[in-house]
C-alpha cells in the first residue's frame, strides 16, 4: 500500500491553557485537492504552521504530541526552511511581498531554495509568474499590485520553490466574486499540473466548487472528513459552522 504524501497522527498543540489543536489525525494522498474549514479560532492556521515548521511566538517547535510524516519521513520539529526543501510550501493568510522589489524579484526569492544562481532563480521566478497569470506584471513594483495580484504573487513565490504539496491559508479572502472565480480556476490548474493542494478557506463557494474532500475543525478537533456532499449534510458540521442556510436547505 502506498504511504500517504502527508500523514498527521494524534497531533496536539497548546499555548498555555489554550488547546489550539486537539488529537487531530488525517492523511493526504498525492494528487488530492483538500479543503480545511471551520469557525474562526478552530485551529486551522495553527495546524498549517505546525505541519510546515513555522514556530509560533513563545512556543517550542513542532507539535506537543503526535506525529507528522511527510514524504515517508517523520518531520516533527523540522524548521520551515527544511520542510520547504523537502517540497512543502505554505502561502500565509497575510500578503507580505518584499518591499522595494518587483514581482519577478519577489518570485525569484522563492526559487533560491533550489539554486544558488540568481540568474536561474529569475528564470524560475518568471515561469512561476506565468503559472499564476502575472507574467505581464513581472517588472512592476509590488507596491503597485492590487490585492488580487499580491495574492497571486504569494502563490507564485511558493510555486517557485517547486513544491509537491502546497498549503494555501485563506488566499481568497477579500477578493471580489469575479476574482474568487479566477482564483478557483488558478488553484484547480495548479492541482491539475501535479501539485497536491490543501487550502483553508471561508469562501464556501470556492470550497464546494474545488474540493475533492473537506476536513472540518471545531475548537481544535476534527469533527468531519469526507466528500463535500457528505460534509454539508453532517448535522455536527451544520451546528458548528454552516448554520441555518444549510440546515434548512
Amino acid at each position: 500500500m502506498t504511504e500517504p504524501l502527508l500523514s498527521v497522527r494524534n497531533l496536539s498543540k497548546r499555548f498555555g491553557g489554550v488547546v489550539a489543536n486537539d488529537d487531530i489525525s488525517f492523511d493526504i494522498s498525492a494528487g488530492e485537492l483538500v479543503s480545511i474549514i471551520g469557525p474562526n479560532g478552530a485551529g486551522k492556521s495553527t495546524l498549517f504552521k505546525i505541519i510546515c515548521g513555522v514556530t509560533p511566538p513563545r512556543s517550542k517547535p513542532g507539535p506537543d504530541s503526535g506525529q507528522i510524516r511527510f514524504r515517508g519521513m517523520t518531520t516533527n520539529g523540522y524548521p520551515a526552511h527544511r520542510m520547504c526543501k523537502r517540497g512543502l510550501a505554505l502561502v500565509f493568510q497575510e500578503t507580505e511581498p518584499l518591499k522595494g522589489m518587483t514581482a519577478l524579484e519577489n518570485a525569484a526569492i522563492g526559487a533560491l531554495v533550489r539554486t544558488d544562481s540568481f540568474y536561474e532563480a529569475l528564470e524560475h521566478g518568471r515561469t512561476a509568474l506565468e503559472r499564476v497569470g502575472l507574467a505581464h506584471r513581472a517588472d512592476v513594483m509590488v507596491d503597485e499590485l492590487t490585492l488580487a495580484e499580491r495574492r497571486r504573487l504569494e502563490m507564485g513565490r511558493a510555486l517557485a520553490t517547486e513544491p509537491v504539496l502546497l498549503l494555501l491559508d485563506e488566499t481568497m479572502a477579500g477578493l471580489t466574486p469575479t476574482e474568487v472565480q479566477a482564483s478557483i480556476e488558478l488553484v484547480r490548474g495548479i492541482a491539475e499540473a501535479g501539485v497536491t493542494v490543501i487550502l483553508i478557506e471561508h469562501v464556501l463557494q470556492a470550497v464546494m466548487a474545488i474540493s475533492q474532500r473537506i476536513i472540518v475543525l471545531d475548537r481544535g478537533r476534527k469533527i468531519a472528513d469526507g466528500s463535500p456532499e457528505e460534509v454539508v449534510a453532517d448535522p455536527q458540521v451544520i451546528s458548528a459552522y454552516l448554520g441555518g442556510e444549510f440546515a434548512n436547505a
